[in-house]
């Protein structure tokens, strides 16, 4: 059963980017389109900085599929884990979100491939070695609108809320 709320944890930089967009994109929107989000706001950098980047991500794309990722947890410390501070935390309605599946069950499809294998588990493996449950996630293929959406925000994740 799906919970009501998930939390999308994302940066500090990306928070004023999705509050103007009123969309939470799918992971790896920005790079994809030779653009980086700081502390400054989005910037546009040479495609020949990140071709080795967005060629690993193309792979992983096509093989595990690309995402929004949710978790039930209140941080996620695979994101800026030894700076829980540059966190944010979208408190989301489960019913905004289109295409909603628990993190576990699109793993178990993926599984029998050997190269998805190899991927999840490096996925998982920083995951877990940096304090985050991979059984707490949850992923959608959609981005997710926030246009007109109760979503509440949390920054400064040093402590829970």
């Amino acid at each position: 059963m799906k919970p009501y709320y998930l939390n999308h944890i994302t940066s500090n930089f990306a928070l004023p980017l999705i509050a103007k967009d009123k969309i939470i994109q799918l992971e790896g929107y920005s790079i994809m389109q030779n653009k980086v989000v700081t502390v400054d706001g989005v910037k546009n950098i040479d495609p020949n900085n990140v071709a080795d980047l967005k060629k690993h991500l193309a792979y992983q794309y096509a093989t595990i599929g690309r995402y929004v990722w949710l978790t039930q947890d209140v941080q996620c410390l695979s994101v800026y884990h030894d700076k829980p501070e540059m966190q944010s935390c979208m408190v989301i309605d489960t019913d905004y979100i289109k295409g909603l599946e628990k993190w576990s069950d699109v793993r178990q499809r993926l599984l029998p491939n050997n190269k998805a294998r190899e991927i999840i588990k490096g996925l998982e493996y920083i995951a877990v070695d940096c304090g985050d449950n991979p059984e707490l996630w949850w992923v959608t293929k959609y981005p997710i609108s926030i246009k007109n959406k109760d979503v509440k925000v949390f920054t400064n994740l040093t402590k829970p809320y």
